[in-house]
C-alpha cells in the first residue's frame, strides 16, 4: 500500500473542511459583509487619491467622501481587499491556515475554483505581511543552507541559469561590499561550479542517481565525471552511498559561514516543510514562505480568526512588492521547538 504524502493528507483534510468553510463564510455576499465590517471598524482610512487620514464616519458606512479632496473612499482603500472580488476564497484559505492545514497554491486553486494566478498572488500577501510578526525567537539562518529546495525559476534567475544561481549572485555582491560577513573563497567567487558540475546537481535534484546513470546521460568522459563528482563530494554539495549512487546533501555548501548545528537543523526542518508540502520553491521567496511553515505548527499564536483579523488590518501591498521582493543572504524561521 502506498504511503500518501503530506500535501495530500493536507488536501483530503481541506477538502473534508469546505463545508464548514462555506457554512462560516458563504455565500460571497456573506464574505464580503464580514470583511467590510471588520474594515469599518478601523479608526483611520486612508485616501488613495490624495493620501489624507479620514476618520471613518459610522461602521454600517462602506462608502464616503475624502475629507481633503472629497472624492469617494471605499473602505477597502489601503488594504490588501482592494478591487478584491472574491473574499470567500481568501477567508476560506486563512482559515485552513488557523486550523493547520497547509495547501499549496495549486491545491487551493482546485479546492476553490480559482485561477492559480490567484492565489499565487494572495498567498505571497499572506507571507509578506505576516514578516514583520516573526517573534523574537525565531532563527536567522543562511539561505544557502535551504538550496536544496530551491528549484523553481523566477525573474531573478539567470538565462539558462539553474535556479540557484541566485544564490551565487547575491554571494558575489555581497563579498564585493567590504563590511560583509558573507565571503567566498576566491575560486568560489570567480566560478562556483563548472557547467559539468552545474550538469551534475541538476541531475540529482529531488533523486539518487548511480555513476553509470550520469554516465549515460551527461555527454562528457567517465573520467571526467568521476572528478566532478569527487570535487562535488569534497566540498560538501553531495553525498555518496553504498552501490556507487550519489544524492544532493541536506544543503549545497556554498561558502563557509560560522554557523552553529542549531541553525543547521532547523533550516533542515524547514527544508523538509517545503519538500512536503510544495516540493520546491523560488530562492526569493524562502522568506515568504517561512510563514507558511509558521502557520503550520503554532496553533498558540495562529488561533482562529487572528490571521484574519491581521492580514484584514495589514497595509496594502502592491503587485510591485511582490514582484520585486527578495530574501536576502539570511532568512529567519520561527523553531517548532523553543529550545532556549
Amino acid at each position: 500500500m502506498s504511503v500518501k504524502r503530506p500535501a495530500d493528507i493536507s488536501y483530503e483534510l481541506a477538502q473534508a473542511a469546505l463545508p464548514a468553510l462555506v457554512a462560516e463564510f458563504g455565500p460571497e455576499a456573506k464574505a464580503r459583509a464580514i470583511v467590510l465590517g471588520k474594515l469599518a471598524q478601523r479608526e483611520v482610512i486612508v485616501c488613495f487619491h490624495c493620501k489624507a487620514e479620514n476618520k471613518i464616519p459610522s461602521d454600517d458606512m462602506r462608502m464616503f467622501l475624502c475629507c481633503e479632496c472629497r472624492k469617494q473612499i471605499w473602505v477597502t482603500a489601503d488594504t490588501n481587499f482592494r478591487r478584491v472580488r472574491l473574499f470567500f476564497v481568501r477567508l476560506g484559505i486563512m482559515r485552513l491556515q488557523e486550523m493547520g492545514i497547509c495547501i499549496n497554491a495549486n491545491q487551493a486553486s482546485k479546492l476553490f475554483c480559482v485561477s492559480y494566478d490567484t492565489v499565487s498572488r494572495f498567498y505571497k500577501q499572506l507571507g509578506i505581511s505576516v514578516i514583520s510578526l516573526l517573534p523574537d525567537r525565531s532563527v536567522e539562518v543562511p539561505t544557502s543552507f535551504s538550496t536544496s529546495v530551491v528549484c523553481r525559476r523566477t525573474r531573478q534567475t539567470q538565462a539558462e541559469k539553474a535556479p540557484f544561481e541566485e544564490e551565487f549572485e547575491m554571494q558575489k555582491n555581497a563579498a564585493a561590499s567590504s563590511d560583509s560577513p558573507f565571503q567566498m573563497s576566491a575560486a568560489a567567487s570567480n566560478s562556483p561550479f563548472s557547467e559539468l558540475e552545474l550538469q551534475i546537481l541538476e541531475m540529482l535534484k529531488g533523486k539518487t542517481v548511480s555513476l553509470e546513470e550520469l554516465i549515460t546521460e551527461i555527454r562528457a568522459s567517465s573520467a571526467s565525471i568521476s572528478s566532478a563528482l569527487t570535487m562535488l563530494e569534497l566540498s560538501g554539495n553531495i553525498k555518496a552511498s553504498f552501490g556507487n549512487k550519489f544524492s544532493l546533501a541536506n544543503s549545497l555548501c556554498l561558502k563557509d559561514l560560522d554557523c552553529g548545528e542549531k541553525e543547521k537543523v532547523i533550516a533542515e526542518s524547514f527544508n523538509q516543510f517545503i519538500k512536503d508540502y510544495f516540493q520546491g520553491i523560488g530562492r526569493k521567496n524562502l522568506q515568504v514562505y517561512s510563514s507558511f511553515n509558521w502557520f503550520a505548527f503554532d496553533r498558540n499564536f495562529w488561533s482562529i480568526d487572528r490571521l484574519r483579523d491581521f492580514f484584514i488590518s495589514y497595509p496594502y501591498i502592491p503587485y510591485e512588492e511582490i514582484r520585486d521582493f527578495v530574501t536576502p543572504l539570511s532568512f529567519k524561521i520561527v523553531p517548532r521547538f523553543d529550545s532556549s
